[in-house]
């Protein structure tokens, strides 16, 4: 904490009180010494034959838990918030109500902000050396409710243009571009729009001449999408016959550019599905409500991820699901 207090310019027994005000659902923190924040990037190895060292791709990042030391003792020279008589049992008995239901909230962390937590581990101990209260040691871990909300919001916030000329130059560096050698210029008109052949056909002048579809969620696009999908399954597959190490990067480009594609594809899909509800009479679990509406249980929690956290859905609650 010394090197904390020299910065912020303070003694070090008020170091911890210049720290942004960390709160678990809206109520703060009791005081605490220290909030860690510990992470790990996900780099799964990419290995490539006859080359020594191997590349990473990098796949998000995994928060390790935080586990904080929480003071509800009457000795603090600091009054318990939300109009509690007491640090214990005054405070700790509104705190204890929203540390045990296993549900996830908004944690503020006091170096990254507003995360959403879930509490999975605790521990407290009543003693007679400590008659002032307790410490309560909470551990916490950054959760993800809904992961197609990322997916969503990855394909919208990603540079399709960009993924769709690093493709192109990778692979023309190996003689290989779209639909080589199958169809003219014409054809590529008639099947993607007159922008797609303007000059030498390539991934690039096809999505810049479909992109505009994309994203109004026209049904019609899927076979848009679909036929550029088979454009560049085509040239991985000209790509992998080289048997030439040295296309990795090529490889790597097609991919992610299909990726893309393979996302925005299922977006398109999504949104075209109708979804119905259903006023739920009797308490019911999402299982099976998926299985009385013949959805997959995928798609349930999809559209009805505010209930994910409870056992059973209550009775009166209103259920989304995918009519066909």
């Amino acid at each position: 904490m010394a090197g904390l207090a020299s910065a912020l310019g303070t003694s070090p027994a008020q170091a911890a009180r210049a720290l942004s005000q960390a709160s678990w659902r809206g109520l703060p923190l009791p005081p605490y010494s220290k909030v860690p924040l510990d992470w790990e990037p996900r780099l799964p190895k990419r290995e490539y034959p006859y080359v020594d060292i191997a590349g990473h791709d990098f796949t998000g990042v995994d928060y390790k838990p935080f586990e904080v030391d929480l003071r509800f003792l009457n000795t603090l020279n600091q009054a318990p918030p939300n109009g509690a008589s007491s640090w214990f049992p005054g405070y700790w008995e509104i705190f204890k109500a929203q540390i045990l239901d296993g549900k996830p909230g908004d944690f503020v962390h006091p170096l990254v902000g507003s995360v959403r937590a879930r509490v999975c581990k605790g521990a407290a101990l009543v003693s007679d050396e400590t008659l002032a209260g307790i410490v309560v040691r909470v551990s916490w871990e950054l959760t993800n409710e809904d992961p197609t909300t990322d997916q969503y919001f990855e394909i919208l916030q990603g540079n399709p243009s960009a993924l769709a000329s690093a493709a192109d130059a990778s692979a023309g560096e190996f003689g290989v571009a779209v639909g080589l050698g199958q169809r003219t210029a014409y054809q590529f008109a008639a099947q993607y729009g007159t922008n797609a052949s303007l000059g030498l056909p390539s991934l690039s002048s096809i999505w810049s001449a479909i992109s505009g579809l994309v994203f109004s969620f026209d049904f019609g696009v899927l076979s848009l999408l679909n036929a550029l999908l088979g454009d560049v399954d085509a040239m991985v597959e000209a790509i992998i016959l080289l048997d030439d190490v040295t296309t990795w990067e090529a490889l790597a480009d097609l991919f992610a550019f299909r990726t893309y594609l393979s996302l925005a594809t299922t977006s398109v899909q999504a949104s075209n599905r109708k979804v119905a509800q259903r006023a739920i009479t009797a308490p019911i679990t999402l299982d099976a409500f998926a299985r009385q509406t013949n959805n997959d249980l995928g798609d349930i929690i999809a559209l009805n991820c505010q209930f994910v956290a409870d056992p059973q859905v209550p009775a009166r609650s209103i259920l989304r699901y995918y009519a066909s």
